[in-house]
Formats: structure tokens, C-alpha cells, sequence
């Protein structure tokens, strides 16, 4: 098909009917006969997920690896690329003279945070009683906004981010959410180069504990990473970002559905359910990640093209003692690579575990100090 009609020129044709709602991508495929060439049906997968931003629809990856499962670990790596051209340079609050409102829904904007795949978050101070909090603008108006207030309105945690209040402000819907002062574990990182044991076991264990709230909760974070915990300005880690934070259904440890993450955090079971159902073990290998991280320097797996994103199924972790510089107790190192097991009923059962293992193995440490 694709040596009939020029590449750009069937991809005008479905922008066009998609942007008027006349056709879906399934539809345009199968009329389009396109199904026989796999680079044309990845850029028809990459408009579509572009045109679904901008017209601030919900994108569900997993939806792309149904209809196209042999595309599977391109599709994710296809969905990162086009989201951060996205958000690269889109602001919800700059107006065509690129400058912050002074006044925004009551609070001062004073500069951006930081930006993720739903909105930015910004400082600001709430005017009437001078409060120091972030402030969530959402890139558009949809349902995930109501949800991520909704589950942090239920949780109450010192090691997780606090909901201060949620509304919408000529059209922009925004969380108000505790200020967090401090470094990510991403810039702690970057900074020093790894953690050291101790410091690293303390942390883990706090956001642990954090996770159990929410596990309790029957909630599932699936966005556990090295940029979504701060290291508070006195030491106290903290669980921010509740974008793809998901209830279970009532009963179930599992979802029926596929939810996508980083990919750099991201379990086996993500990618291939011969390795479980995803769930709230999710959390647990992404945590897991996070602790080889600080206690390396490294990335399990340094995900980088579609062949690396394979490794995350078929590679195990290297033991974070093969590292040059990495010197860890045996029994830490084991604790660190249960939660990266690939199979959910070989990993770490749960938070109330890896809390246990961590507090023993803490305790052991102080008393040889």
C-alpha cells in the first residue's frame, strides 16, 4: 500500500479524518491495508498518539499492543518519544508572551518544578495564608484529575505527598499538594554518585512503609522511580506523583488491565504476562529498582532501545557488588535482587517483607557499628 500512496500523503489523509472524528486507527489500517508494513503502521501509532494529546485524550498504550502485538516493545518506546516532544516546551500557564500569572486561582505562581506525562507542577504560595505548597496544572480537563485527588484525599502518610485541595480555574483543572523542599533520589544520584548502604536500607524501608498505606488502601502507585521520591531538606523520604496511582478492584491484588510506567522501573509483567499479573508487586520491583540505583549508581538495565527493553524479561540483574566502587553486605545485596525477580511469585511477597528483611538487616548493622 504504503508504494501506492506516499507515506506523508496517508498520513495527512488519516490526521485529517482522525482530528474530525470520522475514523479510528483500527479502521484506518484494515481500509488502508497497511498491515503489511510495520514502519508505516509505527508512524500511524505515533500520529494517533500525538493527536490523542493534543486533543488531551487519555493514551492507553496497551490498547496499541493489542491491536498490534508484534510491535509491542517498539509501541512503548514509540509512546516515550512522542510524549516528551510533547511536553517538552507545552505550558498550560504561559500565555504567547511566555510569562507565569500573578495570580492564579488565589495561589502565586513562582516558578516550575517539574513536568510529567499529565500536567506541571509549580511553587506557589496560597495568598491568604501565605502557604508554601505545589501546584498540579493538568494539561487538560479529563477524569484523571478527580482520580488523583481522590486517592490522595484517602491517604495520610508522612512518607507520602499531602492533597491540600483540588478544583479548576478558567478551564484548567489543578492539585494542590504538599511542598516537598528538597533533592530527588535521581539528583542524589547524579550528584554523588551512589548511596551508601545504610542511608539507602533507611530510605527504602520509609517508602516501604509508605506503600503499605497505600497497598492497604488497595491502591497501586505503578510509578515508582528515582525521580518520584524526594529526599526532604531533614531527611525524610517522600512519594510524590499519583498520575497512574490505580485502585484494585475490591478483593484483588491484581488489575484486569495493562497500566504503563517508566520504563526504566517497569516489571516483567508489564511486558510479557508469563511473568504474572500486574498488581501491587509492581510497586514492589520498582522500588526494588530504586534501592539497586542508590546502592549502584546504575540502572539494572539501561534501557535504551527496543533490544535493551528486552533485557527487563530476559536478563537477570548483575549483582550490584560486580560494580567497580560497590562493596554491600551479601545479605543486603540478596534483600536488593528479591524484589527484582522476575516471575511476581519468586519476588518479594509484599511491603510488610521487605519492611522485615530491611529492619533486621538495619538493626544488625547499628549493633556492629
Amino acid at each position: 500500500m504504503s508504494d501506492l500512496i506516499p507515506t506523508y500523503q496517508l498520513l495527512l489523509k488519516y490526521e485529517y479524518s482522525r482530528r474530525r472524528r470520522r475514523t479510528t486507527l483500527r479502521e484506518f489500517a484494515e481500509s488502508q491495508e497497511v498491515r503489511r508494513d510495520p514502519i508505516l503502521q509505527l508512524e500511524l501509532v505515533a500520529l494517533d498518539i500525538e493527536i490523542r494529546l493534543q486533543l488531551g485524550e487519555r493514551v492507553d498504550v496497551s490498547g496499541y499492543m493489542l491491536e498490534f502485538p508484534h510491535l509491542a516493545e517498539k509501541l512503548i518506546l514509540v509512546y516515550e518519544e512522542v510524549k516528551q516532544d510533547f511536553l517538552k516546551n507545552f505550558c498550560p500557564l504561559k500565555h504567547k508572551f511566555d510569562c507565569l500569572p500573578d495570580d492564579f486561582a488565589g495561589y502565586e505562581i513562582q516558578h516550575e518544578v517539574g513536568r510529567g506525562g499529565m500536567g506541571v507542577v509549580y511553587q506557589a504560595i496560597q495568598i491568604n495564608t501565605q502557604t508554601v505548597c505545589a501546584i498540579k496544572v493538568f494539561f487538560f480537563k479529563h477524569n484523571d484529575v478527580a482520580k488523583e485527588a481522590s486517592i490522595l484525599s484517602k491517604i495520610d502518610h508522612p512518607n507520602v505527598c499531602q492533597l491540600l485541595g483540588w478544583s479548576e480555574h478558567h478551564s484548567l483543572p489543578y492539585i494542590c499538594i504538599e511542598l516537598v523542599t528538597g533533592q530527588t533520589i535521581d539528583e542524589l544520584v547524579n550528584q554523588r554518585g551512589k548511596l551508601n548502604a545504610l542511608e539507602t536500607a533507611r530510605f527504602v524501608r520509609e517508602i516501604a512503609l509508605g506503600l503499605q498505606t497505600i497497598h492497604d488502601l488497595e491502591i497501586i502507585h505503578f510509578d515508582v522511580t528515582t525521580k518520584n521520591i524526594v529526599i526532604s531538606n531533614i531527611g525524610v523520604p517522600c512519594l510524590i506523583d499519583f498520575g497512574l496511582a490505580t485502585r484494585t478492584p475490591e478483593g484483588a491484588d491484581t488489575l484486569p488491565f495493562q497500566a504503563i510506567g517508566t520504563f526504566q522501573f517497569m516489571p516483567p509483567e508489564m511486558l510479557d504476562r508469563r511473568f504474572g499479573e500486574p498488581g501491587k508487586q509492581c510497586d514492589i520491583y520498582s522500588l526494588g529498582v530504586v534501592m539497586y540505583t542508590m546502592l549502584t549508581g546504575y540502572n539494572p538495565f539501561q534501557v535504551l532501545d527496543v533490544d535493551a527493553l528486552g533485557q527487563i524479561c530476559t536478563h537477570p540483574a548483575p549483582h550490584p557488588n560486580d560494580f567497580e566502587n560497590v562493596d554491600i553486605d551479601p545479605e543486603l545485596e540478596s534483600i536488593c535482587l528479591k524484589t527484582l525477580q522476575k516471575h511476581v511469585h519468586n519476588r518479594t511477597s509484599g511491603t510488610r517483607q521487605l519492611i522485615g528483611e530491611l529492619d533486621a538487616w538495619i538493626e544488625k548493622a547499628n549493633s556492629s557499628a
